[in-house]
């Protein structure tokens, strides 16, 4: 996979994910439009794997965060 369809690729993922992009440079952070929780990726990945790692973290982070805010003291 090219660096230009990986990086649409995880733009793609972090959209349906409701993550926007902040700033771009030689990484890409991106935050939650509702939690505010961010998930920085490098802006070319070169892994493999990294759409999948990528998809996970945004996912852990979300779950995270709602567990957190649905506790209470």
């Amino acid at each position: 996979m090219s660096a230009t369809k990986a990086s649409r690729e995880i733009a793609r993922v972090m959209a349906a994910y409701n993550y926007e992009l902040v700033r771009a440079k030689r990484h890409q952070v991106w935050q939650h439009k509702h939690t505010g929780h961010r998930v920085i990726t490098s802006a070319t990945p070169s892994d493999h794997r990294a759409l999948a790692n990528i998809t996970a973290r945004a996912i852990r982070g979300n779950q995270s965060l709602s567990r957190r805010l649905s506790v209470k003291p």
